[in-house]
């Protein structure tokens, strides 16, 4: 078993969420492994940098998400630290090797987010973001 440590970020532009659709079809949010030496705000704020091209800023934290998988007969467990946080630029440019598109969605379009718990975490999100 592997036990997975990652962090993410629900990213705003104006007032839509940014969400990343994965080679496989998937919707979900920049996220990635926690680097040794690394908190999981660094990692966050790093993560949504690589996974998308853009700065942002965490406003205030929104939880955590755990869940598990298998993949090559390996069953992983994984832990993520969410954060909400703000974009301080609008120029998407997405790690090529990783994501195929992007949607900036409203609360009105979680639905598009693959899995119930990402559609959940975007509710709250939406909530959060009504206090900056």
């Amino acid at each position: 078993m592997i036990q997975d440590f990652c962090a993410g970020g629900l990213v705003f532009l104006q007032e839509k969420l940014l969400i990343l659709q994965r080679f496989n079809g998937v919707w979900l949010f920049p996220k990635g492994h926690i680097d040794p030496g690394e908190t999981p705000k660094i990692a966050a704020v790093r993560e949504v940098q690589e996974e998308c091209g853009l700065q942002a800023r965490i406003l205030t934290e929104l939880g955590e998400t755990k869940y598990n998988f298998t993949e090559n007969e390996v069953y992983h467990e994984k832990t993520v630290s969410w954060y909400l946080m703000r974009a301080l630029d609008n120029e998407i440019t997405l790690e090529k090797e990783f994501f195929l598109d992007y949607q900036l969605i409203t609360v009105n379009q979680i639905k598009r987010l693959s899995f119930s718990h990402d559609q959940e975490l975007a509710l709250k999100a939406f909530n959060a973001i009504k206090n900056y």
